[in-house]
């Protein structure tokens, strides 16, 4: 069974719930603070409740089938036991939380740090809680059994697998093809000029005797095939491709 497949199981997915928090925040009287679930806000009374008032407030009932872990604003994810404690601050920037329906919580690790998760783990959730930046890559560790793989950015994680899933980053690596030949690029869009300059270094805007038609193909979803204009921008993906034609207008 291979370690990373995609599995149709609920995973928690977190959402940019600023303006509901503060929305939230506006409505609830002064003695109650707030908590966020899944990607949701929910008031709640007690600035020290269990797990399972969590759970409660954010109406995920029975509370003893479901998992509940805090996402701090700094450092990774943790259980919250359902008898277990969890001050809530009474301003500022409310908790974050993550529950799902399981019979377990998984662990896994990334960067040499662990990681408490309640279900499958979708790679862009990852990325967000483990903080990762655009401009790295997500790869599984197989120490020694297998090279280690690099993640597609639409996979779905199974944590259910024997052991705990290890991870690290890497520096972003994209091959493409410019006029069948092979590049090596470093970040997740390329601009019209940086498309130009793989196939002529020497490009520059200023050339107004020289322009040149960019088209690409085999592209991602946003951007599977079209043509590249000046002051235009394309998502890219491995093995993606791209033709650059010079005119000489002298």
């Amino acid at each position: 069974m291979p370690v990373v497949r995609f599995i149709e199981r609920f995973h928690p997915s977190i959402q940019d719930s600023s303006n509901m928090n503060t929305e939230a925040k506006h409505h609830q009287p002064p003695d109650l603070s707030t908590v966020v679930v899944n990607g949701q806000a929910f008031p709640i009374a007690d600035l020290t409740p269990t797990g399972r008032q969590i759970l409660t407030a954010a109406r995920l009932r029975p509370e003893t089938e479901h998992a509940l872990v805090l996402w701090p604003e700094d450092g990774p994810t943790s259980v919250i036991e359902l008898d277990e404690l969890c001050p809530i601050p009474p301003s500022g920037s409310p908790s974050q939380f993550f529950a799902a329906k399981t019979d377990g919580v998984k662990y896994f690790i990334l960067d040499d740090t662990r990681y408490a998760w309640p279900g499958p783990l979708m790679l862009t959730t990852l990325r967000q809680v483990g903080r990762v930046p655009e401009e790295l890559d997500v790869w599984i560790e197989h120490r020694g059994e297998k090279p280690d793989e690099q993640i597609a950015e639409n996979a779905v994680i199974d944590l259910d697998q024997p052991g705990i899933e290890r991870f690290f980053t890497a520096p972003l690596s994209i091959k493409v093809f410019v006029n069948t030949r092979e590049a090596v690029v470093h970040k997740r869009t390329l601009s019209y000029w940086d498309v130009v300059r793989l196939e002529h270094p020497g490009a520059s805007p200023q050339d107004t005797n020289t322009t040149y038609t960019v088209s690409y193909a085999q592209g991602p979803a946003e951007n599977p095939a079209g043509n590249l204009l000046d002051h235009q921008t394309v998502h890219i993906k491995q093995e993606m491709e791209f033709y650059v034609v010079l005119t000489d207008k002298s």
